[in-house]
């Protein structure tokens, strides 16, 4: 298990032992009211890393030119931020006593960082979150990101140059930026969008969620897996699609005439007899139909 899994399990963990000991009637050190604090930033750094269990994360313009942080955050747990070795770090104090569990309850906590849109070109970003959103805004090209979280939705409509990579166990994926790298979605139960965007491969997995695909384009490979969700495409293209499902049916249209390689065990199959770059669908129980829509 690599390091931020471990984190996102612990995490877990503590939101599960919080819920127990609150049905169990333990009573614990109160963590105070949420109050608001706002950090100016005046140092040069070009990576954002914001690692919370319980806050919403967002990554906004701002309207200045200047550098912010503004954390909304529990009276009695501070976020401590800083800049360090050229990142802009934003975490939590450790709270990870047991008889402190508690804390993690309630209102969900923010941290939203404001930045000029204009710097951000040579940026990477790690964002990660236990229970709340990530919210990254459309007016930012970076050059990478890690956005995790445990249960929240992550909303990211920026641009990368380079990777993005996106895990969450149950929340809802919506990627709609304009133009990217390569794009790695991995999520267990939630269900993924992805519309309207250019790179170069895509690759995304879900176990229970659907995946849907909304005018996608790929120089490479589009590869898409799930368990018992549906895959849907509309009006996508690239160089070969690879998308599999257990359960689910494979439906909607690509641009292009296309080799389909078709396999299932009981379901339907509909699809264009035509040539081209080569598309495998495969489902072991579900229906397929795909159209040619240009």
């Amino acid at each position: 298990m690599n390091a931020s899994k471990l984190r996102t399990s612990l995490l877990i963990f503590l939101l599960l032992s919080s819920l127990l000991l609150s049905l169990t009637g333990c009573s614990t050190e109160s963590a105070g009211t949420l109050v608001s604090k706002t950090h100016s930033i005046t140092e040069n750094f070009t990576h954002i890393s914001v690692e919370c269990s319980e806050c919403h994360v967002s990554i906004l313009p701002s309207s200045d030119g200047s550098v912010s942080v503004v954390c909304k955050e529990r009276e009695k747990y501070p976020h401590m931020v800083y800049v360090a070795k050229g990142s802009l770090v934003v975490e939590e104090p450790s709270r990870t006593e047991l008889m402190n569990i508690l804390a993690l309850g309630g209102e969900h906590t923010e941290v939203t960082v404001y930045v000029p849109a204009e710097l951000t070109e040579n940026y990477s970003l790690t964002l990660e979150s236990a229970s709340g959103n990530i919210t990254v805004d459309k007016a930012f090209s970076f050059r990478e990101g890690e956005l995790e979280t445990a249960s929240g939705d992550v909303t990211c409509s920026a641009s990368f140059t380079e990777e993005l990579s996106v895990e969450t166990a149950s929340g809802k994926v919506l990627i709609d930026g304009e133009s990217y790298g390569e794009i790695e979605v991995d999520n267990a139960s939630g269900d993924m969008c992805l519309s309207k965007l250019h790179c170069k491969e895509l690759t995304a997995e879900s176990a229970s969620g659907d995946l849907t695909l909304e005018e996608v384009l790929a120089d490479r490979e589009i590869h898409g897996e799930t368990a018992s969700g549906k895959i849907s495409l509309y009006r996508c293209d690239a160089g070969s699609f690879e998308l599999e499902t257990a359960s689910g049916n494979i439906e909607g249209s690509v641009c292009n005439p296309m080799r389909f390689i078709t396999e299932t065990g009981s379901g339907r199959v509909n699809v264009p007899n035509t040539d081209g770059n080569p598309c495998r669908l495969t489902t072991a129980s579900g229906n397929i139909h795909v159209e040619i829509d240009p």
